[in-house]
């Protein structure tokens, strides 16, 4: 007989790996309840979250050893706002940079980092919807509507330059005007996160 080791939350336990020939048959097991995985270690190899669809489908051989972490919804939440904001705090810190490399100094290389940004905000565009989900509560409720229409009225800006291919005027957007655009997306987080501690009495955490 070949069991399957797990570890939930440090945790371990041991199971037939006849009794569960997949992994959604143990995940059924083993995932608390109003949890949300954060974590999969499975033989040594961490396993990306957005894989979990495909991982259900996959078929147990016996000996493996898989390892999870949960988290309550609060503090995943909250997790993930800290990651949040401390990509939008780099971002501050190179925005010159940026701008002076399009405009200037490297503009292929610049608009390839240009590029990665835009990726940037589109994640943190799809994290404030997701927060609005969560909390109930979006830019009219946290008193930022007009500058979420100030923020939207940047990237017309910036849409324009791309087109005419004017990248000074990009550059000039980036230095000038793109740091309202994170402030706005730092503000809205922080507010989320102070509403998601009230929600879930998650207190927060040192270190």
């Amino acid at each position: 007989m070949r069991m399957i080791r797990v570890i939930v939350n440090g945790e371990e336990r041991e199971y037939d790996e006849k009794e569960y020939p997949n992994f959604s048959d143990l995940w059924n097991e083993v995932a608390p309840d109003d949890m949300v995985i954060t974590k999969l270690v499975i033989n040594g190899n961490e396993v990306p979250i957005s894989k979990m669809d495909e991982v259900m489908k996959a078929k147990f051989e016996g000996g493996e050893i898989v390892e999870m972490t949960f988290k309550s919804v609060g503090e995943a939440a909250i997790d993930l706002i800290d990651e949040a904001l401390d990509y939008i705090a780099s971002i501050r810190e190179h925005i010159e940079l940026l701008a002076l490399n399009i405009s200037k100094l490297d503009p292929q290389g610049g608009l390839k980092n240009f590029q990665k940004l835009i990726e940037g905000i589109t994640a943190l565009e799809n994290m404030r919807k997701s927060m609005v989900k969560l909390t109930r509560r979006d830019v009219k409720e946290m008193n930022l509507e007009d500058t979420y229409e100030e923020v939207k009225g940047i990237f017309e800006g910036v849409n324009t330059a791309l087109d005419a291919r004017d990248y000074d005027e990009l550059a000039r957007i980036l230095k000038e005007e793109f740091p309202k655009v994170l402030e706005f997306y730092r503000t809205f987080l922080e507010k989320s996160k102070v509403r998601i501690m009230e929600m879930f009495n998650t207190s927060e955490r040192e270190g």
